[in-house]
């Protein structure tokens, strides 16, 4: 799913985004509950929100593996909107510009 708006900047936001889950995919495997959030600052004091989680029946390793695959999808499909989410079998990802969890 994907926000319906287009950022003004989808290069520079692009890359905001990329950072920031890049990070979260990473982290996520690393705690016990396969799960993570972050926050990043924009340029206009707006700020970017995200969330990484897989299923605990997931090894570690293949929970990075399992993230890695699917953030290759979710990057193709979301890119350039000013927030998406995607819901898989094992991991699901989410960015927003508004906050969605407590971080």
């Amino acid at each position: 799913m994907r926000n319906l708006n287009n950022v003004s900047d989808p290069e520079a936001f692009n890359g905001k985004v990329r950072g920031l889950l890049t990070g979260l995919v990473e982290e996520a495997y690393t705690v016990p509950k396969l799960y993570t959030t972050g926050e990043m600052g924009l340029e206009d004091k707006t700020k970017l929100y995200g969330l990484v989680q897989c299923t605990r029946d997931l090894s570690r390793p293949s929970a990075r593996s399992v993230s890695r695959a699917q953030w290759a999808s979710f990057r193709a499909v979301v890119m350039g909107r000013k927030g998406g989410r995607v819901v898989g079998k094992s991991c699901n990802f989410r960015y927003e510009i508004y906050p969605f969890i407590n971080v």
